[in-house]
Parts: C-alpha cells; sequence; structure tokens
C-alpha cells in the first residue's frame, strides 16, 4: 500500500492509470457500420385482394432495408423507429406474391419491457 505524498502523486499516477485502461479498451472498440437488414411478418389472415376473397390464409410481408437509414423521432414522449424499404413483397397462400412499389417503411414503437412493442409495415 502506498502512502500519498502531500503533493498528490499517488492519486496523479492512479488517475493517469486509469485514463490509460479506459484509452486502451476504446481503442479496441470496433467501429459502427451500416448493413442489410430483412424483417419478415407473418401472420394468418382473412381478406380480399382486388376481387380475390382469402380466408385463413398463411400471409407473409417481407421488407428489406439498410441499418443506416434507420431514423427515430418522439410522439407524446414515446420513440418510434423507422426503416423504409429498399424491396417489399406481400405474400398470401394459394393467391401468389406481389411486389410493393409504393414507398413504404416499418415502423418500431419499442415497450422496454423485453417483449416486442408494436411493429407496423406499410
Amino acid at each position: 500500500m502506498e502512502i500519498p505524498d502531500k503533493t498528490g502523486g499517488s492519486v496523479n499516477r492512479l488517475t493517469s492509470c486509469i485514463a490509460a485502461m479506459v484509452v486502451a479498451v476504446f481503442s479496441f472498440t470496433l467501429n459502427a457500420h451500416a448493413d442489410p437488414i430483412t424483417y419478415e411478418i407473418s401472420s394468418v389472415a382473412s381478406g380480399q385482394i382486388g376481387s380475390t376473397t382469402f380466408t385463413n390464409a398463411e400471409v407473409d410481408l417481407i421488407g428489406t432495408g439498410d441499418t443506416a437509414n434507420v431514423t427515430s423521432f418522439v410522439v407524446s414522449g414515446v420513440t418510434i423507429f423507422a426503416n423504409p424499404f429498399s424491396n417489399f413483397t406481400v405474400t398470401i397462400g394459394g393467391i401468389g406474391t406481389a411486389t410493393i412499389t409504393d414507398l413504404s417503411e416499418i415502423w418500431a414503437i419499442p415497450t422496454g419491457l423485453g417483449v416486442p412493442g408494436v411493429v407496423w409495415a406499410g
């Protein structure tokens, strides 16, 4: 155990040591980068598309985006995240697959409870 001197030498050495450790830790962290991401939402639904009706059909929504394009905004104190799609398809079992050409994105509202929040694609 070192006894501090009156000039604060041991405190200065401790501070220097901690600062060096912090620099060493941060120099080994990975840089963030953007990646393509695919969102896939599946459910069973009934409805109508055009003049074709479907009942209890498997419906798959698949959208592709890029993590660099994620944005967030706050509404009434709730943070909402959005990511626009570069490609978006809807598949309805027994009917077929459609490529959505309108601008589309996914919105997510985290719950903070460790469970999925509200997700909306369109």
